[in-house]
């Protein structure tokens, strides 16, 4: 959160807060911001500039897992896997708990599929969880890899210090639904077992 002495303002921003600056008598617009005491700007997290007109988004998200493994029936429905990406803005850029200033849109994690991914699955866009499309059928023996996208709006003014965007590659594996008995049955008959 940065403090900053008006200059001049952008009148294209709505949601505007006023304040007088008791050392120049100029009028302040706050954009993203709090009118201090003294007519300064006091920005909320991400945002900079004499009226806290910037947006700053320093970090994107990164996925402690890089690759993953989850293990699903052939008639699975609903969500299989939850996908979670961290932004390093929440805590560095915003402070943690809770409060006005700990809200963080450049924290905020926009997860999404590689194009070709999306014929089979779906996931919801902030919450990341991955699911099934209605009435895809997989192949129980099958091995499918999808690509999740984690990744945060960049209309920042100023550079990043990291990428943002990130991919994790989830492998889905499909294990039949055969029984314990069904498996034996199957391996006895391809023995030579001959049946009357």
């Amino acid at each position: 959160m940065g403090l900053y002495q008006a200059e001049e303002y952008d009148p294209v921003f709505v949601f505007l807060k006023m304040s007088s600056n008791m050392y120049t008598g100029q009028r302040v617009q706050c954009v993203h911001g709090l009118c201090g005491e003294h007519g300064y700007c006091e920005c909320l997290p991400c945002y900079s500039g004499p009226s806290c007109q910037h947006y700053e988004d320093k970090y994107g998200p990164r996925f402690a897992i890089m690759e993953d493994t989850v293990i699903i029936s052939a008639k699975h429905t609903g969500v299989m896997y939850k996908a979670t990406a961290e932004d390093e803005d929440l805590g560095l850029t915003c402070p943690l708990g809770p409060g006005l200033n700990a809200r963080c849109p450049c924290a905020a994690v926009t997860y999404s599929l590689r194009a070709d991914m999306d014929d089979a699955f779906d996931i919801h866009e902030s919450s990341g969880q991955l699911s099934l499309k209605p009435g895809v059928d997989l192949r129980p023996g099958i091995h499918y890899q999808v690509d999740i996208v984690a990744s945060n709006t960049n209309a920042s003014m100023s550079t990043p210090v990291h990428q943002l965007s990130a991919v994790q590659t989830l492998t889905v594996v499909v294990h039949s639904d055969d029984t314990l008995h069904d498996l034996l049955s199957g391996h006895q008959m391809g023995t030579g077992m001959v049946a009357d």
